[in-house]
C-alpha cells in the first residue's frame, strides 16, 4: 500500500498489520476458518496472552477484536474500508496535522 507523505508513521504501521488480517478473514470462503485467524490462534496457544487478554499495545489488541468478528464479514469489510480511509482519505491531512 502507497500511503501518502502526511500519514503518521504510527498509523501506517498499525494499518499495514492488520489490514492483511481483514483481507484474510473476508477472502476466505465462508464455511472455511480463515488462514489468519488459524495462525493467530496457534501463535496464542503458545504465548496465552489472548485468553488473558493482555496484550503488548493497542494494535495487538485490536487484531485480537478482528479475530474475535471473523465470522461477521459485513462487519469487518467496513471495518476494512475504515482502515483504508484513514490512509486515502486527503481530509485526513488536516486531522494528522493537528
Amino acid at each position: 500500500m502507497n500511503f501518502p507523505a502526511y500519514v503518521p508513521a504510527a498509523v501506517r504501521i498499525h494499518v499495514l498489520r492488520l489490514l492483511p488480517v481483514l483481507t484474510s478473514i473476508i477472502d476466505t470462503p465462508r464455511g472455511e476458518t480463515p488462514r489468519a485467524v488459524r495462525q493467530y490462534f496457534e501463535e496464542q496457544n503458545t504465548t496465552g496472552a489472548y485468553y488473558e487478554r493482555r496484550f503488548r499495545s493497542f494494535a495487538d489488541e485490536h487484531l485480537a477484536t478482528i479475530i474475535d468478528k471473523w465470522p461477521f464479514r459485513r462487519e469487518l469489510e467496513l471495518h476494512k474500508d475504515c482502515l483504508i480511509r484513514l490512509v486515502e482519505d486527503e481530509r485526513m491531512r488536516e486531522a494528522y496535522r493537528r
